[in-house]
């Protein structure tokens, strides 16, 4: 059937060519996606980690106090479209009771005239303890309020991000305690908490297992103590079907009221908040990011830190060095990837393998931790490669669900948002952080990460945004470019992203002042014109996702020579689908979809006086 001029409307030209990166012009050495600006809107801020905004126009800006030096705080900030931004402290940890507010501050969010945080507090048993608290911006230390506590962020990772969802619930992510689940030398905090560990979610069978540590350290001098996965450090070996319980509100364990690497939601205005804590996903090492689904309000998606080596540098002058690397975690792993998951709200809980399933960046299944992959490295031998922690019987009856996509290995994955904007583009899709690799402490013997990148909100798929092309710290860590991005958030129709700013505690290096709040935005610079202008009315494709073939209606007012291309999302052409002079009147071209892989493709239509595209998603 001929599509009508009705589905056409919103649909224009632009003279730009295929979607790929170019160097800004403002930023050597940062690559941005053509088509779109790049913009340093607020600098000055030290190890910011989160952006959040108002209905009416108001800004904030979370710093995360990362540095010990540099304690967490709230900035008010400015975002002009003619020039620099502003940033004003509005909250501090002073303002509040000692203990009350401590780093990491990993989110703020602002709903119904409340400022969200996410940070640690003292907890009743004496440790740094997660929370989530709120305020109102205009009287922070009036209405100050901590509406849950107690969650497990003592460890290596903390209570993360958080979202609301549809139903007015608060969804967060809680990190790990360990990088693979066994306390080790690698874990700085054992001194503080010596009886902490992984807390499972649910009851958990152990599998017979031990370790030992490859390094002394003032908790083990002479590296001798015996530790199993879920346990205390140097509290001996588990036996098999040895129980862990779930920590509960209920059923607190060391005062905790949550398992670690997990997903969980609950509702902020309950007289009993503890009461409405709902599990919705664990086997996650570090969930950082959660964000819901813009076309589909029962979809979370997640972002997912993999479990990586663990060491330090032998040698200081040079630290990527493999030969010198000095493994200090129990139980290393290497080439996990960072990943993206998806859940279902509301449905069963959802379980994602860690810490005895990892997933293939290839086919996104799940593969057992004693995989060689995982020990494929320059600093591990076979006898490295990870034996299971679960106890036989339980680890086989849990399903393991895919990743929805692989971001990289060691990139750090972090924050991310969904676009729902037609002006800015890729609606439903997603913008995700790689805050960058933490050479060499994960096991990377290069810096990866650095960028922007954007997930097919359907296939997965991923392709670069905006990156930073720098091999070597000097390069990457320049002050005065995009450097370490942690967080993304749509501010209307322009995409704001927060820039760590020169950090990487791998080589010790920490400089304050050197955040930023960058907005990216659709280049005004590029002439776009309506599509009768270069006489050519485009459908669109139909059907879309397609299984086989799938054809895309052309109507010309006028004779035109014309390409017509299937790209993927990198620009590359996969397949020429017509060359030459086409006559005026309709015409229906047949894509031949049959012999190409799943995936998002954009179709191009493009003659000497523009370009105009379609998105197709092959779903075989």
């Amino acid at each position: 059937m001929r599509l009508t001029l009705l589905l056409l409307i919103a649909l224009t030209v632009t003279v730009t060519a295929k979607a790929q990166l170019s160097e800004s012009a403002d930023f050597p050495g940062i690559e941005v996606r053509d088509g779109y600006r790049l913009i340093k809107a607020v600098d000055g801020l030290t190890f910011p980690s989160a952006i959040a905004a108002s209905e009416d126009g108001r800004y904030w800006v979370g710093e995360s106090g990362y540095n010990p030096t540099s304690p967490p705080n709230i900035k008010q900030i400015t975002l002009p479209e003619d020039g620099p931004g502003t940033a004003t402290v509005i909250f501090t940890p002073g303002m509040v009771p000692v203990g009350a507010f401590l780093p990491p501050l990993t989110d703020i969010v602002f709903n119904g005239g409340l400022l969200y945080v996410s940070h640690r507090q003292i907890g009743a048993n004496g440790w740094m303890v997660g929370a989530y608290s709120r305020f109102d911006p205009a009287d922070p230390m009036g209405t100050f309020q901590t509406i849950i506590t107690n969650l497990p962020s003592v460890g290596d990772h903390s209570n993360n991000q958080l979202t609301f969802g549809p139903d007015g619930r608060i969804y967060f992510g809680q990190g790990s305690a360990t990088n693979t689940g066994v306390v080790g030398p690698d874990n700085g905090w054992i001194e503080d908490a010596p009886t902490f560990s992984e807390l499972a979610p649910i009851d958990i069978p152990l599998a017979a297992q031990a370790f030992t540590p490859r390094v002394p350290f003032p908790a083990d001098p002479d590296s001798s103590a015996v530790t199993a996965a879920y346990r205390p450090y140097n509290t001996g070996a588990a036996t098999e079907g040895t129980v862990v319980p779930g920590a509960t509100p209920d059923n607190p364990v060391n005062g905790m009221i949550i398992g670690t690497g997990t997903v969980y939601s609950f509702d902020p205005d309950a007289a009993d908040v503890n009461s409405t804590l709902r599990l919705e996903a664990w086997g996650l090492r570090n969930p950082f990011g959660v964000a819901f689904d813009s076309q589909d309000s029962t979809r979370l998606f997640i972002s997912n830190n993999g479990s990586d080596i663990r060491g330090q540098a032998g040698d200081p002058n040079n630290p990527l060095d493999p030969a010198t690397y000095v493994i200090r975690g129990n139980r290393p792993v290497a080439n996990d990837y960072d990943d993206m998951f998806d859940i279902t709200v509301g449905g069963d809980v959802e379980f994602f393998g860690w810490p005895d399933f990892f997933h293939d960046p290839e086919t996104n299944v799940a593969a057992g931790s004693n995989d060689a992959t995982y020990c494929d490295s320059p600093v591990l031998t076979d006898a490295d490669c990870s034996d299971f922690v679960f106890a036989q019987d339980f680890r086989d009856g849990l399903t393991v669900k895919d990743a929805f996509g692989a971001v990289g290995p060691y990139v750090s994955v972090t924050g991310f948002t969904t676009s729902n904007s037609e002006a800015f583009g890729f609606v439903g899709d997603l913008f995700v952080t790689e805050s960058g690799s933490f050479s060499p402490q994960t096991g990377a013997f290069s810096f990866t990460g650095h960028k922007l990148s954007l997930f097919g909100g359907q296939t997965g798929e991923k392709s670069d945004f905006v990156v930073n092309t720098g091999t070597t710290a000097e390069a990457i860590f320049n002050p005065e470019i995009f450097n370490k991005p942690v967080s993304a958030e749509f501010i209307g129709d322009r995409l704001a992203i927060v820039d760590l700013g020169v950090v990487e505690p791998g080589i010790d290096l920490f400089q304050s002042s050197t955040g930023k709040v960058w907005i990216l935005e659709r280049d005004s610079t590029v002439s776009t014109r309506d599509l009768t202008a270069f006489g050519a009315q485009v459908g669109d494709i139909y059907p879309n996702p397609s299984r086989g073939n799938a054809t895309l209606d052309l109507e010309l007012n006028r004779p035109i020579d014309l390409e017509v291309a299937l790209r993927d999302l990198s620009g590359r052409a996969v397949r020429t689908v017509y060359e030459g002079r086409l006559g005026a009147g309709f015409h229906r071209l047949d894509l031949s979809v049959t012999n190409l892989p799943n995936g998002t493709y954009i179709a191009t239509v493009r003659s000497g006086e523009g370009l105009a595209t379609r998105r197709l998603v092959i779903a075989h």
